[in-house]
């Protein structure tokens, strides 16, 4: 009697020892899959991060030429408006000398018709 129990507690244990074996090794399974899934998950956000990185570099560099190229454009655009400025005075200086030839243009018309009328009196005895 006493060794049918012992027998069938031994049969007990030996069946809650695999049921625990079974049990770990589902647990070690699940495990085994979770790292597997994790280091996939980390390996594609890395690259991800990777492809973030270079995405943001050549935004970077990208910026900097159109800076580059804004400032020249505006060191060309300060140029032309200088130009235009010393353009603009030329132009003014240029009407200025030529409304001053017109007019003395004018004044010796008018001194040779008063010389011609002056002439023309001399001559016809007036």
């Amino acid at each position: 009697k006493e060794e049918t129990e012992r027998e069938r507690e031994r049969e007990s244990l030996q069946g809650k020892l695999k049921q625990s074996l079974e049990e770990a090794e589902a647990v070690r399974r699940d495990r085994d899959a979770m790292q597997e899934h994790f280091s996939s998950t980390c390996a594609r956000l890395e690259e991800q991060v990777n492809h973030l990185r270079d995405t943001i570099s050549h935004k970077e560099a990208a910026v900097h030429e159109a800076n580059e190229s804004l400032s020249q454009k505006d060191l060309m655009l300060q140029q032309m408006q200088h130009k235009m400025g010393v353009y603009a005075e030329q132009l003014k200086n240029h009407k200025e000398r030529a409304q001053m030839a017109e007019q003395a243009q004018r004044d010796a018309e008018v001194t040779l018709q008063q010389l011609a009328q002056d002439a023309d009196d001399v001559l016809h005895g007036a």
